[in-house]
């Protein structure tokens, strides 16, 4: 089965990140995609996410695909880099691929893609082959580095007083001396440590009385002409007949150093294996336990003795077979790599298993790394995210008013009520048309700069009126109530719905009938008021008269 990618995007641009989705999606590429737009986004991909592959824009607002590849060199430098930009030049470029850049793409040109993905994934495999070669042949290099560095041995003879008569040329190489240096001038005790000589000494005073009595073969120190001490192995025995004996030292300086190496390459080996934070065994292809990790024995409390004496599906299932779906039984068919989610009875959980062959130089399966990551947790929150899912689209599908979710500039919900209030289908809507496609231009900016400020976070929600465009054009009133959410780890508005239409004319009739009532009510009293003053007048005037009439 063919593994699916995880593939981190460095993009601003939603729509750029769906062009590249889709021609992926053509070239037959399985994937998963995360996009990010920060440094710190893109840092949290890297650790939580774990790319195959990067695929990063040129420039950003907050960031840039320069620094995002120093990043990926420092942190996970094997992992292929791509640009992809519509703005790249030339020079930048060649900077990038002297930099590390895997290659680059222009969006204009997104057909050659596909092709550098596969490119880059197959060089990534290639590379990652050469460095298990290379890792193998240093250990095997290490292991046997003092037989093979080894070719000659220096070999002297020695008289009765410890003078070296004879030497060959291995013997001017190992003691920095010429033939005619030594030769019957040097005494080996010259070129030896003085903490060894005492011991030396007394084997060649032995060697002489008994041949058998001293050692034929030991370790010493010597000191070459630049004063450089040398770790040797002595063999030395009497030459039969005579008083002088013939003595080979072979340099183990180099070995001894390889000694120490190898056992700090093993020893820093099993810390990270000892390190690794998940359940760890090495197996046969027989399913037997090679080597297990401290994670196993603190998950399972079984201990390391017993556990190597089991087989691994008796030390995580408590079962005497492999389980179904075994991920070891397809390798052992398959060859390479085999991942599984599944139940370990014997750690209480649910795990991701891998299982990674580890071959010899013909290609057979020599062991298994088995590496049991718990995915517990996270396959109870996706339970319960499908079981909110469920009954989020339960109520919105119920409700009496529209409901909507708005991510990426798309509505990628709408309820059967909001679709209806614009003579829609749901699906006609829904990951099809945009806000402003169902927004009078007039209101357009308002509404487009409320939706920016509840994305980024400016504000969280917004309660407000606009006016809408029904499928035939025909305009109508709005209100809605939107706030801020988050919807497959990625900010989103979701808010709800209502056609006041019919509350808006009905609301203009009253405002009207309110006018006229008080135009009515500013003339009559108007009128009273005059009449008020007339029958004042009137009064005055009788008054008046009643004075004449006296």
């Amino acid at each position: 089965m063919e593994k699916e990618l995880h593939i981190l995007i460095l993009e601003d641009v939603a729509t750029d990140v769906e062009m590249i989705e889709r021609e992926l999606q053509k070239g037959g590429i399985k994937f998963t995609s995360k996009r990010v737009e920060t440094e710190e986004a893109f840092l949290s991909g890297l650790k939580e996410f774990v790319p195959d592959l990067i695929l990063a824009d040129y420039k950003l607002p907050q960031f840039d695909g320069f620094s995002a590849l120093a990043i990926v060199k420092e942190q996970c430098p094997d992992v292929p880099f791509i640009l992809v930009s519509g703005t790249l030049g030339e020079e930048e470029a060649v900077e990038a691929l002297k930099a590390g850049a895997t290659d680059y793409i222009l969006k204009q040109k997104l057909l050659r893609l596909v092709p550098a993905v596969k490119r880059a994934l197959r060089e990534f495999e290639v590379r990652l082959e050469r460095k298990i070669a290379r890792e193998k042949l240093k250990e095997s290099e290490n292991l046997y580095r003092t037989i093979f560095e080894t070719t000659g041995t220096a070999t002297i003879i020695i008289e009765e007083d410890t003078i070296v008569s004879l030497t060959n040329l291995e013997g001017e190489r190992i003691t920095g001396y010429s033939k005619e240096e030594i030769e019957g001038k040097k005494s080996w005790t010259e070129v030896m440590v003085k903490d060894d000589l005492d011991k030396m000494k007394e084997y060649h005073r032995l060697r002489r009385i008994d041949p058998d009595s001293a050692p034929k073969n030991y370790e010493a120190r010597m000191i070459d002409r630049q004063g450089n001490i040398k770790n040797v192995i002595v063999t030395a025995s009497m030459i039969p007949g005579t008083r002088r004996s013939v003595a080979s030292i072979l340099d183990i300086t180099g070995r001894k150093k390889g000694e120490k190496e190898l056992a700090n390459v093993r020893q820093e080996w099993e810390d990270i294996f000892q390190a690794i934070g998940h359940p760890t065994l090495i197996l046969d292809p027989k399913h037997n336990v090679i080597a297990v990790n401290r994670a196993v024995i603190k998950a399972t409390g079984i201990s390391k003795e017993e556990s190597l004496r089991k087989k691994c599906y008796e030390v995580f299932h408590n079962a005497e077979k492999p389980p179904k779906d075994c991920p070891l039984e397809k390798l052992i068919v398959s060859g390479h790599l085999e991942t599984v989610e599944m139940e370990m009875e014997a750690l209480g959980g649910i795990f991701f298993v891998s299982c990674t062959p580890v071959l010899d130089d013909k290609g057979n399966i020599q062991k298994v790394i088995h590496i049991a990551t718990d995915i517990t947790k996270r396959k109870k929150a996706e339970a319960e995210l499908k079981e909110s899912e469920n009954k989020f689209k339960d109520f919105a599908e119920k409700s009496i008013v529209g409901i909507y979710l708005i991510q990426d500039r798309l509505l990628r919900y709408i309820n059967p009520v909001a679709a209806k209030i614009f003579d829609y289908t749901v699906e006609e809507i829904i990951d099809k048309k945009c806000p402003e496609d169902l927004t009078a231009p007039e209101d357009w900016p308002v509404l487009e700069e409320s939706l920016r400020k509840r994305i980024s976070g400016e504000i969280k929600e917004a309660h407000y009126n606009f006016r809408g465009i029904k499928r035939n054009k025909d305009i109508i009133y709005l209100e809605s109530h939107g706030a801020q959410t988050m919807y497959k780890g990625r900010p989103a508005v979701i808010g709800s719905l209502m056609d006041i239409t019919e509350r808006r004319k009905a609301e203009e009739e009253i405002q009207k009938r309110v006018k006229e009532l008080e135009e009515f009510y500013r003339m009559a009293v108007g009128r009273e008021t005059k009449m008020i003053a007339l029958k004042e007048e009137i009064e005055k005037l009788k008054e008046e008269l009643e004075k004449y009439k006296k």
